[in-house]
């Protein structure tokens, strides 16, 4: 009987031991479906951090209610920092979104949030780690309510799109100067052909006007009103060859001439011309440098912003005249159609005058445009609009930068003698 129960004992020792195998095999293999499907999870977690990166995409997960926010190493790496340098807070965020873009960033989010639009996305400008601005396009979705609707959490991504941005503003900067150019080779030909039949009328009025003082004497009757007759031709004379030199019609002598050597010939009448309370500061490079030009129109050029200046400066001031050379680059001359690459002489006059806000600068070359008094006699708007015209015609081109309180910079580039403009 002893026998019996210990044959039984061991029959059901090896039955267990079966099935604890059994189960064992059952483990490893739960064990190796795991281990698999987190190999694979592992992989899947790579090729979209691979991806997000590729991509230049950055994810973003925002609890609404309490405003923790958390940003992946793609948005912060986009942001120049590491991931635990930034304070985990809607209000991180917000500190860093451009102060001019915030209110239009509130409004989209404000309408998600409300309901009123489907869905988060709106470019604005962040500040990097190293203080530059960086233009993004952010989108995202309420993904979470709470059990009375409200919204709970919100998860969404951030792209860099300051390239693109880049690229639009310059592709707009391009399409509005080429309109520009065409507005004013239009009102080039008009002004040029009223100017020409403008002058042949004066010239009438000219000759039968002398002829008349030819019989006159000094104090008799009229003598004063045929004088004033006269000079009011000549200083009508004057306007039509600005309106010639601003449409383009005035012909051209340029020689081969050394820039430095031209203003230093032409600093002494500058100095005569403008008020002893504004002073002159020449500053030219070394050696010669040589652009093929016309010289009367370039004095013409450096005369008129002299005296633009001078004017910007009524309680005194420095006008500072320079020259340099460069080189410019493909990307720079796209930025101004018609201008060649290649090796320039850069002529600067600048002033420490009240310069210009915004609006007077966008307009500063436009033919007539002044910001003298209306019916001033000091100026009839032609003068910026004849020097660009004068420095187009020799294949240059003409800047300015000006800050109201901080006065202005004008930069005319002329190519150097070697890629001098041909007739």
């Amino acid at each position: 009987m002893q026998d019996q129960d210990q044959d039984k004992t061991k029959e059901q020792l090896i039955e267990e031991l079966k099935d604890m195998r059994l189960k064992m095999a059952e483990l490893e293999a739960v064990q190796k479906l795991f281990s698999e499907k987190e190999s694979r999870y592992r992989e899947s977690e790579q090729r979209l951090e691979l991806a997000l990166e590729g991509g230049a995409l950055g994810v973003w997960d925002w609890d609404v209610k309490t405003g923790r926010a958390i940003w992946d190493t793609g948005t912060t790496r986009m942001m120049g920092y590491e991931q635990n340098e930034l304070d985990p807070n809607i209000r991180t965020w917000k500190r860093a979104v451009h102060s001019d873009d915030w209110e239009k960033v509130s409004e989209v989010l404000n309408g998600h949030l409300s309901g009123r639009l489907p869905f988060y996305e709106v470019e604005y400008r962040m500040q990097t780690k190293s203080g530059e601005w960086k233009w993004v396009q952010v989108r995202g979705k309420v993904v979470e309510y709470d059990k009375q609707g409200k919204p709970q959490r919100m998860t969404g991504t951030m792209i860099d799109v300051t390239e693109r941005r880049q690229a639009e503003e310059e592709s707009e900067k391009l399409r509005l100067q080429l309109i520009q150019s065409q507005k004013m080779e239009a009102l080039g030909t008009l002004v040029g052909g009223i100017a020409h039949d403008f002058n042949n009328m004066l010239q009438i009025i000219l000759g039968y006007s002398q002829l008349l003082l030819q019989d006159k004497k000094e104090g008799d009757s009229g003598y004063k009103d045929i004088q004033t007759i006269i000079e009011t031709v000549k200083g009508g004379a004057d306007l039509v060859k600005k309106l010639l030199a601003f449409g383009q019609q005035s012909p051209i002598f340029p020689i081969n001439l050394d820039l430095n050597h031209l203003i230093r010939e032409l600093i002494p009448l500058i100095s005569r011309i403008l008020p002893q309370f504004v002073q002159i500061d020449v500053n030219l490079t070394d050696g010669p440098v040589k652009i093929n030009a016309d010289p009367n129109q370039i004095d013409q050029v450096i005369m008129n912003l002299a005296i633009n200046a001078s004017e910007a400066m009524p309680k005194g001031g420095t006008l500072k005249v320079a020259t340099k050379t460069m080189a410019l680059e493909d990307e720079h001359c796209r930025l101004y159609p018609g201008v060649k690459p290649g090796k320039y002489v850069v002529l600067s006059l600048s002033d420490t005058g009240r310069g210009m806000d915004k609006e007077t600068l966008a307009r500063v070359f436009e033919p007539f445009f002044s910001t003298k008094q209306r019916g001033s006699t000091r100026g009839t708007g032609l003068g910026l609009s004849v020097v660009q015209g004068i420095v187009e015609k020799h294949g240059g081109y003409v800047t300015c930068k000006s800050e109201p309180g901080k006065g202005s910079e004008f930069r005319i580039y002329f190519p150097e003698i070697d890629y001098c403009y041909s007739k």
